[in-house]
């Protein structure tokens, strides 16, 4: 379970960091 929970939060913040840059 630890993992998971340190797995998804950097997943979404990859996602965001790429529409992030693709918006730009």
């Amino acid at each position: 379970m630890p993992q998971i929970s340190i797995i998804l939060p950097t997943y979404n913040v990859e996602l965001y960091i790429a529409r992030a840059l693709q918006s730009c």
